[in-house]
């Protein structure tokens, strides 16, 4: 639903109405309240701004690209618009190839083949660490301590140097 202005504006004075005789009877100025209204006018003024030139982006599970759900954006702007297939890769970790953060790549190629399927199977499957565990005949505790590890390689203070 867009932005009614007449409608924004109404409920706008209504509250200001509320808001003046309240912050007169809590004994403040005139000038003080009028510094007060004219700030809320301005932002009332940048979100009627902002709403009308927005556009709404189309929801996540929209495929096709021939959807008339498409946001008109979309279908103005071809570029916009990108593809995901991951029966496209070579492998199940080719997914490492997408990353460009130079220090990402670099952490991720210090991992060996038991921590990227680790990170394979909880970050980008979204399991569970007990699912892992079980599939791989460990303890929970064990694929925890594994994954806390993996997350120190990662963590800022070392990402930065």
């Amino acid at each position: 639903m867009g932005f009614n202005c007449a409608q924004e504006k109404a409920k706008f004075d209504r509250e200001w109405l509320r808001l003046r005789k309240e912050y007169t009877d809590a004994g403040m100025s005139e000038a003080a309240i009028q510094k007060i209204y004219d700030y809320d006018w301005y932002c009332f003024c940048r979100n009627r701004a902002y709403e009308r030139r927005a556009t709404q982006m189309p929801p996540l599970e929209i495929d096709s690209p021939d959807d008339a759900r498409r946001s008109a954006l979309f279908r103005k702007n071809e570029a916009l618009s990108t593809s995901f297939d991951e029966s496209t890769f070579p492998n199940r970790y080719a997914w490492t190839d997408t990353l460009e953060d130079v220090r990402l790549v670099q952490r991720i190629n210090q991992l060996d083949k038991d921590d990227l399927e680790l990170l394979t199977f909880l970050v980008l499957e979204n399991h569970s660490q007990s699912e892992l565990a079980e599939k791989w005949g460990r303890s929970q505790k064990s694929i925890s301590r594994q994954y806390k590890k993996i997350k120190k390689i990662f963590s800022k203070k070392r990402l930065k140097k």
